[in-house]
């Protein structure tokens, strides 16, 4: 698994969520500042202590929610503070591990877990930087927890997990970004599927070798998934038959497609209530896939990884409700951009990680009616002249070209006069417009 910043083989989905924050939606709270709203505390300090804590939850006995963007310098200290309050719902403790021999040496089991489970009506954790066996054992005791999201992590096993049944309610686990060589074992499948209410399912550890991946998804077969992502499981025909017979009204789905045939894939089409689909892995049928899924009237949004071909891209514009698309392929060029928009999807959202434009192709996308935002993460020779017809661009909100450097002050002046764009980052370099 890569650890690029950007996206590698399963890095795509791991920054879905993080793109649409950071250029869809406003962020409320300035860097820095502590934020107080519907009972919620968002705490955003890069410094914060055991004792910088306690100050500011003095007072703060109703609050319902509590974010820290930063607990690297917490302590079961702090964790005894954060226990202290009877109506957290929600906590959020990002950027947990701080280096990660300092872990250990300022949390024990006994007091992170003893804290949390003071929280008496948790429903939803997400830790960010913490281990996830370490993670899964403390939370054990905290039996009204429906969402779990640990991210950022390591040290996931079988002795981890074997605690998530005793969480009788969970409804949602995911697990992403794991920063070591932990991997899936068909042990952590029959764990999970003993959580009789687990709905949606997200892990991103790759799978082991030995991994029997029929019988993990049998393992699985107890339970009523809306929601089941593997990016890094390489899905068998037998196993996809298999999930197809189970959850034929899945709607969010996510695997390791390479190893499938073409008549597994042609099933995709069965899938009448599925809203997202991430097909990250590098397959022959990839250019087929807009055919496949032009009867797909629910998918929203799908990712799709490398061997994407020109005439694969131009495929894609005929699913018929799709609002984002994130391509991982480096063989689209400006034919198949220029094609696709040519027929005018209702696409809001387009994202390209290794796919290189130039003008040509980038003034095609101003066909597009409903485009808001537009990534090229690689392009590089992007000019003047690629974004003067953006100017005409009738929904356009976002552009997003890290790595153009060929694009000047004044030609950027002419499309923000157009008065449409509110946000553009060029040569990393961010620009809000008010």
């Amino acid at each position: 698994m890569s650890n690029s910043p950007v996206f590698g083989k399963a890095g795509l989905i791991k920054n879905l969520l993080f793109l649409i924050t950071a250029f869809l939606i406003k962020i409320p709270a300035a860097a820095g500042m502590d934020e107080t709203r519907l009972n919620a505390l968002i705490i955003d300090d890069d410094k914060l202590t055991d004792n910088l804590l306690l100050q500011k939850l003095a007072g703060l006995g109703e609050i319902e929610s509590v974010i820290i963007h930063d607990a690297s310098h917490l302590t079961d200290r702090g964790m005894e503070r954060l226990a202290s309050l009877p109506y957290v719902r929600s906590l959020q403790l990002s950027n947990i591990n701080g280096q990660k021999s300092d872990f250990y040496a300022r949390f024990t089991l006994e007091g992170f877990s003893g804290a949390l489970e003071r929280l008496s009506v948790l429903e939803k954790i997400t830790f960010s930087g913490i281990p996830a066996d370490f993670a899964l054992q403390s939370i054990s005791k905290n039996k009204e927890l429906k969402d779990v999201y640990i991210n950022q992590t390591r040290e996931l096993s079988a002795n981890g997990t074997k605690f998530l049944p005793m969480l009788s309610n969970i409804e949602a686990l995911h697990i992403i970004e794991v920063m070591d060589d932990s991997l899936l074992t068909n042990e952590i499948f029959e764990d999970i599927g003993q959580c009789a209410n687990l709905t949606d399912l997200f892990l991103q550890p790759p799978q082991a070798p030995d991994l029997d991946v029929t019988g993990a998804v049998n393992s699985l077969s107890g339970l009523q998934l809306t929601s089941l992502v593997m990016p890094e499981v390489k899905i068998t025909n037998e196993a996809f038959s298999r999930l197809l017979e189970q959850w034929p009204k899945i709607k969010y789905l996510g695997f390791d497609h390479s190893s499938l045939s073409l008549e597994s894939m042609m099933a995709l089409s069965e899938l009448q209530h599925l809203t997202e689909l991430y097909l990250e892995a590098n397959s022959p049928h990839n250019p087929v896939l807009g055919e496949i899924l032009s009867a797909n009237s629910s998918l929203k949004i799908l990712s799709i990884g490398e061997g994407l071909t020109d005439d694969g891209m131009i495929g894609l514009s005929g699913i018929p409700n799709l609002g984002m698309l994130f391509v991982q392929s480096a063989n689209v060029t400006d034919i198949g951009l220029m094609g696709y928009a040519a027929n005018k999807p209702a696409i809001r959202f387009l994202l390209f990680s290794d796919a290189k434009f130039t003008d040509f192709g980038m003034a095609s996308i101003v066909n597009l009616p409903q485009l808001r935002s537009f990534h090229a993460l690689s392009t590089t020779d992007i000019t003047d002249d690629g974004i003067r017809a953006l100017e005409a661009s009738p929904a356009l909100e976002t552009l997003f070209l890290p790595n153009c450097k060929n694009i000047t002050a004044q030609g950027l002046e002419k499309l923000i006069a157009a008065g449409r764009i509110t946000r553009i980052h060029i040569n990393n370099i961010d620009t809000i417009i008010d």
